[in-house]
């Protein structure tokens, strides 16, 4: 799924609003680079779309927001409330508040940013891909562009304002001049992934092949050293002259206390440690993969963990009752908590390589669906698991199919049905009338299916390609084409009951029926987002969600859809009510959110406003998408358009009845150039225009 670079300025106070409802309880993006106040506890970490800060030594974390659906690779703060962090893209953001708000910065270069390095508050430098360096003066509202050779410049280090080191691929290069002009100073054996200075003579360079660079000449001369490990390293530390820190591609984290003579494995991690960073003499953080923090209060002699989480993607979940609920989040391993989310923990292995779906049928029956195999054989069997004592053993049924189970569900204690994708790619539905026991092919289709969806054991739903939606009322066997009048890809469906159904997909494309899918009308949605789950905990309260952090909520039966952004920009995969108001929402990097009053969010009936108004759009200025929201005292036809400068119609993002209430729509401004826009609002005898401005 492409992703579409999302700028979104400092976060003001109506945005709090906006997602105060909505609390995560289990993310956890791989950590890229990690940053600490000398002789504090204060740190940040940053990674997918995220930055996390530390108040206690890295205990806990608050995340804080960039609104980037890309990678964030080095974070740097010249105190405890100036800092910027680099990304992909030429993405640079700034932060003057400790990370409380973060906004863009203009970085003039297209392409990534690896490395970012402050020499104080106002003079700093970032690199990146293809010989890329900006520079600013005054703490970067404006950065200016120098090209030196064509390779990566990673590894920043201002020794001062004037002297500056880093690296290109095998070289170490300096500049004398605040990077303004480049030398390369030596070439060393292997590339070099990370640069380690005590002072600015005497430095550490680790490369590539696992060996140790030492110079004591600021970069003229360098020495290898045998470490005993040949493994890729992740980063190089050292807290003096003496003691120092690698960290490898085997978790493996080897230690010196003689200046790098010798090297001697200290600790195993359970993830790769991509960075360290000094709080104090003694105390040293380590952060990588999975969300994983360690750290040694003793320079490094002893390591404990104190964090470890979950980072693979939530592909479903569900409640039994308001407080036991389980995920999947593509591993062996399923995800429960027994406290309405507030603590996920890890299941035993399920048996399965991979596990995509899953359903229980009460605290002790549940299966989950996926792949099995070997990993050294592809691991690539569809298949099912079941456990009839909540979780803690497993018996896998291997069906005669390479490809994978990726949809699940049961109608009763017996009935049940699953869809897989096969290798070829065909895909079939299995189904089983004793609880699992046995499985039966009852359909084929070469057509791509992408959900499925039972009320009984005998009506069902079917949804797929090119917008196309098929029932069955006799148990999958036999299939019969519905019409929707869309060609958009649909993605999920679900109904409610036998007659009051939904369905979405690519586009930002909801469908709904009330009569079984005899009929289907498209509704609002406020969105081009591709939609990847909805689901209903009435025919009113329902909720859907999407690519880049896309949320939808409704409070009256989707006649209006409230859109708004979950502010990781994860891509969301999967919804599930717990109870009637109480919604859990799921996508990558783990990512678990949960909001117990979404009813009456979007529903007009709850509060009518006295008058007409239309609502400056949030946020604004935007990249590439912004919230509009405005207010009817009663039903009627509404139209809101866009305009550019000129007066030229650019879009109508609604035109329609529309009843009493408050209404939010998204605009997606993607395919626009930066500039001044104006949108109007139009109903009845009320029209009313107001500015907002993209920046890309």
């Amino acid at each position: 799924m492409n992703k579409k670079l999302l700028f979104l300025l400092a976060l003001l106070f109506g945005g709090n609003v906006l997602y105060s409802q909505w609390q995560v309880q289990n993310y956890y993006p791989s950590y890229s680079n990690s940053n600490f106040i000398s002789s504090s506890n204060t740190g940040w970490v940053c990674g997918t779309g995220v930055v996390r800060k530390t108040t206690n030594a890295g205990t806990t974390w608050v995340n804080q927001y960039c609104i980037t659906t890309y990678s964030l690779n080095d974070i740097f703060f010249v105190n405890a409330n100036t800092g910027w962090a680099v990304g992909g893209f030429g993405e640079i953001y700034y932060t003057a508040n400790g990370g409380a708000n973060w906004s863009a910065q203009t970085s003039g270069v297209p392409s990534g940013l690896y490395s970012v390095h402050f020499a104080n508050s106002t003079t700093g430098l970032a690199s990146g891909s293809g010989g890329k360096i900006v520079r600013t003066t005054n703490g970067g509202a404006v950065w200016s562009v120098v090209t030196f050779n064509t390779g990566a410049i990673v590894n920043l280090n201002m020794r001062n304002t004037s002297t500056v080191y880093a690296t290109q691929d095998d070289k170490f290069i300096k500049s004398t001049n605040g990077g303004i002009n480049w030398s390369v100073a030596a070439t060393l054996t292997a590339g070099i992934p990370a640069v380690s200075f005590v002072d600015d003579n005497t430095g550490y360079a680790a490369l590539g092949t696992g060996l140790v660079a030492k110079t004591t000449n600021a970069g003229v001369n360098w020495v290898n050293q045998v470490t005993g490990n040949s493994n890729y390293v992740f980063d190089i530390h050292f807290i003096n002259a003496s003691t120092g820190f690698l960290s490898y591609y085997n978790n493996e984290i080897y230690r010196t206390t003689n200046g790098g003579t010798n090297w001697s494995l200290v600790y195993t991690a359970v993830a790769p440690v991509t960075s360290f960073a000094t709080m104090n003499t003694n105390q040293i953080v380590g952060t990588g993969s999975s969300g994983h923090v360690i750290l040694s209060t003793n320079s490094g002699a002893a390591w404990q963990v104190l964090q470890q989480g979950y980072s693979n993607r939530v592909t479903d979940i569900q409640f039994i009752n308001q407080q036991t609920g389980w995920a999947a989040n593509s591993s062996d391993k399923l995800l429960y908590t027994t406290n309405n989310g507030a603590n996920w923990s890890p299941s035993v292995s399920s048996g399965l390589v991979n596990a995509e779906q899953l359903y229980f049928l009460n605290s002790s029956t549940g299966f989950t669906a996926g792949i099995s195999g070997s990993f050294m054989s592809g691991a690539s069997i569809a298949s099912v698991a079941k456990t009839t004592n909540g979780g803690i053993n497993w018996v896998v049924t291997q069906f005669p199919d390479n490809g994978s189970a990726y949809k699940l569900q049961f109608v009763n204690a017996t009935d049940g049905f699953v869809l897989i994708r096969t290798s070829s790619p065909v895909y079939k539905i299995y189904k089983t009338s004793n609880a699992g026991t046995g499985w039966n092919v009852v359909y084929t289709t070469s057509e791509l299916m992408n959900d499925i969806y039972f009320t009984t054991q005998l009506n069902g739903w079917m949804v797929g390609e090119s917008g196309k939606i098929y029932k069955t009322t006799n148990g999958g066997t036999n299939w019969s084409l519905q019409t929707t009048g869309v060609s958009d890809q649909l993605l999920a469906v679900f109904f409610s009951n036998n007659n009051f159904g939904w369905a979405c997909g690519f586009n930002g494309r909801i469908l709904a029926t009330t009569n079984g899918g005899t009929n289907w009308s498209q509704q609002v949605s406020g969105t081009t987002k591709a939609l990847t789950d909805i689901e209903f905990s009435s025919q009113l309260i329902g909720c859907a969600v999407g690519e880049d952090g896309q949320r939808l909520t409704t409070g009256n039966g989707g006649a209006n859809w409230l859109s708004q952004f979950e502010l990781s920009q994860s891509d969301l995969e999967t919804v599930t009510f717990a109870a009637s108001t109480q919604a859990f929402i799921g996508g990558a990097e783990g990512y678990i959110a949960s909001n117990s009053s979404i009813v009456g969010v979007n529903d007009p009936s709850s509060q009518i406003p006295a008058v007409y108004s239309l609502g400056q759009n949030f946020p604004n200025p935007f990249n590439p998408a912004t919230t509009i929201s405005f207010s009817l005292p009663e039903k009627n036809y509404a139209k809101l358009e866009v305009f550019d400068v000129n007066g030229k119609l650019v879009s109508t993002i609604v035109a329609g009845d529309l009843e009493a209430g408050d209404h939010s729509y998204s605009f997606s401004a993607s395919d626009l150039s930066s500039g001044i826009y104006f949108y109007k609002l139009a109903a009845g005898d009320f029209i009313q225009v107001k500015k907002m401005i993209l920046v890309k």
